[in-house]
């Protein structure tokens, strides 16, 4: 058992320093838990919970995506459309994300109920939005 245990458990250990016997037990010391880096730790009692922290190129795509599901439906709400509206979405000015819309695009259009997904098309009706700190260009109208 390690000293941070056997101290947590009531128990004691005893180190000699220059000839003299000092006594660790959980009234002189204080026993803590510190997550590593990339990690993040809490703990009540006897349980606790360690969660990596990393963010990896699939978590960022997925937070981008999620973004963009977000203002689309922002839009929705902000043009009046009905719940059950589909629509034409309109999408513009940056290839990263628009790569992004079309790798992710049959889960944009289920969320969304897009029907179609028309890239860099000239439009006067655009609004620009900051997804992650990235300017991309969206629009949305209802299918004729």
């Amino acid at each position: 058992m390690d000293l941070a245990n056997k101290v947590k458990n009531g128990g004691a250990e005893y180190i000699d320093i220059d000839g003299t016997q000092i006594e660790l037990t959980s009234e002189n010391l204080l026993v803590t838990m510190q997550g590593k880096e990339g990690f993040a730790f809490a703990g009540e009692g006897e349980i606790g919970v360690v969660l990596d922290t990393t963010i990896t190129p699939e978590l960022k795509e997925e937070g981008y995506v999620r973004e963009i599901l977000s203002k689309v439906q922002n839009m929705r709400k902000d043009k009046g459309f009905e719940v059950l509206d589909k629509i034409n979405l309109y999408v513009s000015e940056n290839q990263m994300l628009e790569e992004l819309v079309k790798k992710f695009e049959s889960e944009i259009k289920k969320e969304t109920l897009t029907e179609n997904v028309v890239f860099n098309t000239q439009r006067d009706t655009y609004t620009e939005v900051s997804i992650n700190g990235e300017r991309l260009l969206l629009d949305v109208e209802i299918c004729q």
